[in-house]
Order: C-alpha cells, then sequence, then structure tokens
C-alpha cells in the first residue's frame, strides 16, 4: 500500500487538470449533462491511467537499477 498516496495525488491531478481544462474551453456545451459528466470522467480517467502508467514505469525501472 506504499502507492496508495501516489495514485490519490495523481487522481486529484487528473481532476484538477480536467477541471481546469473545461474551465478554459470556449466551446459549446452539450445540450445534456449527462455527455459532459461522461466526457468529464473518460478524460480523468485517461490523464490518471497515463500518470499512474508513467509511475509504474519509473518505480519499476528504479527498482530494477537498485536491485542490480
Amino acid at each position: 500500500m506504499r502507492h496508495k498516496r501516489n495514485l490519490t495525488v495523481f487522481f486529484i491531478i487528473a481532476i484538477t487538470v480536467t477541471s481546469t481544462a473545461y474551465i478554459l474551453d470556449n466551446d459549446v456545451l452539450y445540450e445534456e449533462w449527462t455527455n459532459t459528466v461522461i466526457e468529464f470522467s473518460i478524460i480523468t480517467f485517461i490523464l490518471f491511467a497515463l500518470l499512474s502508467a508513467v509511475y509504474g514505469i519509473i518505480f519499476s525501472i528504479k527498482s530494477y537499477l537498485n536491485h542490480k
């Protein structure tokens, strides 16, 4: 569970970046609010997955190099 704190931070970063993008975006919103929520959720999930993947790769490389 050493990674739980880092994953929580990544999730907060993903939500913050997505929220900031929606605030700065000038596009017309969808007519139905559910489409906006779905798009927000998908973008947040993708950002979270990318951040987590990069973290996992870096952690794996560091672990591999430390055990040599």
